[in-house]
């Protein structure tokens, strides 16, 4: 009987060890004191509202299959994206640094809010096809609007504004500022810290002219990116 109690103590003994070292790993796993740099999964305050840019490289269109419901095409922004995590750490801190996104005090996430990494200077649509008056080849710029979100008007107000949203948007107010422009009149400023997923909204379509092919170039510091899509009409 003794020898059996010695044995149950010892196992007792030994799975409390276990579990406290698995407290212990977890701690450290949402505790991070020991690299700042590593931002774990979950609601943290990272001091910044920019929490992960994409780094483009290329661009696609998307929502052409809805495309007769709202006129509009899904504008992505494609690359790599850097967050917190391990070594995309300092890059982020630049990035951020550069927007003046350093003082955020309230808590985020990893993946929010998210932003293309530089600065958007031109959206120029042309089509293979004459196009509502417009010259084959020639720019759809008063025709295309590029409607976009931005969180660099919410970081210079020093994280304070709120803006109302337009009619394209299906919530009332965003800390992320509105955009709609004619793509090749944006300005010299360009656009700072715009969403990865923008639109670029057709004012008129036509009727009947069956299919074109269109050519989108973005802009980007000193990169061109340029796609190609097909839509019928």
């Amino acid at each position: 009987m003794r020898k059996f109690i010695l044995i149950l103590t010892a196992i007792i003994t030994i799975a409390s060890l276990l579990f406290a070292g698995g407290c212990e790993k977890n701690k450290i796993g949402t505790d991070n004191k020991a690299n700042p740099d590593i931002v774990d999964i979950g609601t943290s305050v990272t001091g910044h509202f920019i929490n992960l840019y994409v780094i483009p490289d290329s661009i696609s269109i998307g929502n052409t299959t809805y495309f007769d419901t709202d006129s509009t095409w899904t504008l992505i922004f494609k690359g790599d994206d850097i967050t917190h995590q391990y070594k995309d750490s300092a890059m982020l801190r630049k990035l951020s640094e550069s927007l003046g996104d350093t003082s955020y005090t309230e808590s985020t996430t990893p993946s929010y809010a998210r932003a293309v990494a530089g600065t958007v200077y031109s959206v120029d649509v042309v089509c293979d096809r004459d196009f509502l008056g417009v010259e084959a080849g020639k720019s759809l710029g008063g025709i295309v609007m590029l409607r976009a979100l931005s969180a660099y008007e919410f970081i210079q107000s020093g994280y304070t504004a709120t803006f109302d949203m337009p009619y394209w948007i299906d919530y009332p107010k965003s800390n992320l500022y509105p955009i709609e422009t004619v793509g090749t009149e944006i300005g010299t400023d360009g656009l700072k810290a715009i969403e990865p997923r923008c639109r670029l909204h057709f004012t008129e379509i036509p009727e009947g002219i069956g299919e074109c092919t269109f050519t989108v170039t973005v802009s980007v510091d000193d990169r061109q990116l340029q796609c190609s899509v097909t839509q019928s009409f």
